[in-house]
């Protein structure tokens, strides 16, 4: 059996809340990421999904490095990235590279294109400025921009184009593992679906591997293979993407996507409506964090913290109701 690309075990981000001026003690901790684990085969795509608030964003930080865990394991390419030195940093950062979620404030806009892209190369690759140059004007023709555009800012683009000149840095290095911090939320609805075919053919012809972070759940269900669903720092449900979608179990999951917009009526969700706020990470809920909001709550739901388990063939789910 292959190794993963990915695996991601037992991570955990806690940030510490502190009290006093001249002698700091620590009071509480924000629990942004409390124990999860998954795995990415090569070449497949992973989907975060959740409110705002769950973790998703804070687990991207942590694979990207730009936060060091608190605990747990971060394996990449066979190689435990959780505690690199500074100098072993860069040789995953030259096969990691991340597409963020506002092409108008992730670029710089005092910056020719040219100068954008070459970029990572500076940083990764160090190479001769003709072949610079080469690899800039084949990333441009790659995400469908000409090569005379290098020679522009950022101002003279469109929001999509300027999501194409992300993707385009994104691609420089010729990374193995891109993480997708909601690529299109930003963009116009009538471009988002070039920009996804974008992505989806990149992947198939340079055999990337994704992270997806998003709230669309049209989206996630069209690029993913697999797709995880967090709450409050923890991963409650996770299986294919189609299972996921067809046959949810988590009562949070069948809420989120029955309060998603389905073009089709025979694939709409049969969930309850989700009510009241999502807890605080700094005190979440005794026993199910999503107990207080869960309408098929029983007595052991308020008082023990369900454990992701394997229901069925590769769904997993973190809930003590009875699925058969």
């Amino acid at each position: 059996m292959t190794e993963p690309l990915v695996r991601v075990s037992n991570l955990v981000k806690h940030f510490s809340i502190n009290k006093g001026t001249i002698i700091a003690r620590q009071v509480g901790a924000i629990k942004a990421v409390d124990g999860i684990s998954f795995s990415i085969d090569e070449g497949d795509t992973l989907s975060l999904i959740g409110e705002s608030g769950c973790g998703k964003s804070t687990t991207a930080k942590l694979l990207l490095l730009l936060e060091r865990p608190t605990s747990g394991e971060m394996i990449f390419s066979g190689r435990d990235i959780s505690h690199f030195s500074y100098k072993r940093i860069d040789w995953y950062r030259s096969q990691t590279q991340a597409v963020f979620q506002d092409p108008y404030s992730s670029l710089n806009p005092r910056m020719r294109v040219n100068e954008i892209i070459s970029e990572p190369l500076k940083a990764h690759k160090r190479l001769p400025r003709g072949e610079m140059k080469s690899r800039i004007t084949e990333v441009l023709n790659i995400v469908g921009l000409p090569s005379r555009a290098m020679d522009m800012f950022p101002h003279e683009f469109s929001g999509g184009q300027r999501q194409r000149l992300a993707i385009a840095r994104a691609l420089a290095p010729n990374p193995k593992f891109m993480i997708l911090d909601e690529p299109v939320s930003a963009l116009d609805v009538s471009i988002r679906a070039q920009i996804i075919n974008l992505l989806k053919d990149i992947q198939a012809r340079f055999k990337l591997t994704y992270l997806l972070i998003a709230h669309d759940l049209a989206l996630v269900e069209h690029v993913s293979t697999v797709s995880a669903v967090m709450y409050v720092g923890k991963i409650v449900e996770m299986a294919l993407s189609e299972d996921l979608f067809s046959k949810p179990l988590h009562p949070y999951t069948k809420a989120l996507i029955a309060a998603s917009p389905r073009p089709d009526p025979r694939k709409r969700g049969t969930g309850n409506i989700l009510y009241g706020e999502v807890p605080s990470p700094i005190n979440p809920p005794e026993g199910c964090r999503f107990h207080p909001r869960c309408v098929n709550a029983i007595k052991i739901c308020r008082e023990r913290e369900p454990i992701l388990h394997e229901e069925n063939n590769g769904h997993y789910v973190a809930c003590h109701l009875d699925f058969k």
